[in-house]
């Protein structure tokens, strides 16, 4: 496709896929081009978002904040709700979780068809994930874009390289030696070690390769705050769990936590935090999840809460990740991936205190009394769909920016602060980055040191005017 803007014009296709846990997937325009990406919140419905695989939908085409096309205000035909898809996690070949796949080898996964890169996987699709054409792998495709391991390659893949049925090294051998290919003798009377030292060549950079495929990355969690943070942490729900749900992030500390290299799912802190004494029972007056424990074990956090939102190893080969204002407001957030790329692996997050300057009919106080301790949405504070973009308002033409939602995008610029802030909010970067998440960043500081990343963003990280708000960084 061109890449133009499709300036309100609709269009038609049909849905690749989409994963309901991700909250996002791929639409096939009836006119031809590149795969659309399409997010949740993008999606007309009087229920759930979702698409089902192979769902007719008309949309509009925009650019995202890295020049990429992406569909919006999808519809059924004629503008009808979608059909949606109640089944959990869907996936057409290829993708994010493509092919009803999950993990590696197991058929399908990214990469799609063959599990990840086709290493002993499954036949696959046979078609090559970034155009469709079978005869290779996505790696090897000239046509740009997609991810790894297409379908009926790979290694051990049904039709592809090695050991595949009829590729070099595989199948009969048709009376030849294994060893050097020869015929006359047998592979153990063969004096020749070619093949085989290459063959055992293979197998160890096979495994070398193999390790660095699962190898996870590193969240380094700094807590800045004067007083305590309690970091939660949830994973999705086709998500490998993580080490830890929660933990405890004195003043000035720091925790590394290994994330899976294919994990989605969201991180917060919780505040004001205690433990009652008879009971037993740890409960949290902001970001609590409901556990009664320091580990939230599968819980998320109570609104109002700074989310920080990360889907890694996606679409394309990129981690996407935001900070959410969403779900309201706690703490300041700083996102920081330890990778700079030009154009890419942009810096996010929320660097004022918010709290001071809530409104006052969104504003959470300690015991109903005293200074603000965290900022509801308005959604939240009100349940009326036009703050929380749905029944009648549930599109992106109906459901428009609040005054509520427009105080915490003058603040933080980079960060969602309502359903279909989506345009100028998402950032990616590729995949196998490390990232510094911190909760009340120094906003000096920070803007001082990350106006000389060239990632691309076209908004300001933080309001320069709103820097001077009280701030509960640790001096």
């Amino acid at each position: 496709m061109s890449g133009d803007n499709g300036g309100g014009e609709r269009r038609k296709g049909s849905v690749k896929w989409f994963d309901t846990q991700k909250g996002f997937g791929f639409i096939t325009p009836d006119d031809g081009g590149d795969d659309l990406f399409v997010h949740q919140s993008s999606i007309r419905s009087e229920g759930f978002r979702s698409l089902a695989a192979d769902e007719a939908v008309e949309f509009e085409v925009e650019m995202d904040n890295n020049s990429r096309p992406k569909a919006i205000d999808v519809s059924g035909p004629d503008g009808a709700p979608v059909q949606g898809n109640s089944g959990g996690s869907s996936g057409g070949r290829g993708g994010f979780g493509g092919g009803r796949g999950g993990g590696r080898g197991s058929g399908g996964g990214y990469g799609g068809g063959g599990g990840y890169g086709g290493r002993g996987g499954g036949r696959g699709g046979n078609d090559c994930y970034k155009c469709g054409e079978p005869g290779h792998m996505a790696r090897d495709c000239s046509e740009g874009g997609g991810g790894y391991g297409g379908g009926g390659g790979g290694y051990g893949g049904g039709g592809g390289n090695y050991g595949g049925g009829g590729g070099r090294g595989g199948g009969g051998g048709g009376g030849s030696c294994y060893s050097c290919g020869e015929s006359g003798h047998f592979a153990r009377d063969c004096t020749s070690g070619g093949l085989m030292n290459r063959i055992l060549l293979f197998m160890i950079l096979a495994f070398v390769l193999s390790l660095s495929e699962v190898e996870p990355i590193s969240f380094k969690i700094t807590n800045r705050c004067r007083n305590t943070i309690w970091p939660g942490l949830l994973s999705g729900a086709n998500s490998a769990p993580l080490p830890t749900t929660g933990f405890r992030l004195s003043r000035g500390k720091s925790k590394t936590v290994a994330i899976p290299a294919s994990w989605s799912g969201r991180l917060w802190a919780r505040t004001l935090c205690s433990q009652d004494r008879s009971s037993g029972s740890f409960v949290c007056l902001t970001g609590d999840c409901g556990s009664g424990k320091v580990e939230c074990i599968g819980s998320g956090a109570k609104p109002p809460a700074t989310l920080a939102e990360f889907t890694l190893n996606g679409t394309g080969g990129l981690d996407f990740y935001d900070v959410s204002l969403v779900d309201g407001y706690n703490l300041p957030m700083l996102i920081l991936p330890k990778k700079i790329v030009v154009g890419g692996c942009g810096a996010t997050g929320c660097l004022v205190d918010l709290n001071g300057a809530c409104p006052r009919d969104l504003k959470l106080v300690a015991r109903g009394k005293g200074n603000g301790v965290a900022c509801r949405s308005a959604c939240e504070a009100f349940g009326d769909p036009r703050y929380c973009c749905s029944d009648a308002y549930a599109t992106p033409d109906t459901c428009q920016p609040s005054v509520y939602s427009l105080f915490f995008k003058h603040a933080c610029p980079r960060a969602y602060s309502y359903a279909y802030d989506d345009k100028t909010s998402t950032y990616t970067c590729a995949t196998g980055a490390d990232y510094f998440i911190i909760f009340c960043p120094p906003p000096y500081t920070s803007e001082k040191l990350l106006g000389s990343r060239k990632d691309g963003a076209t908004l300001p990280l933080v309001n320069k005017s709103m820097i001077h708000l009280p701030h509960p960084r640790s001096s």
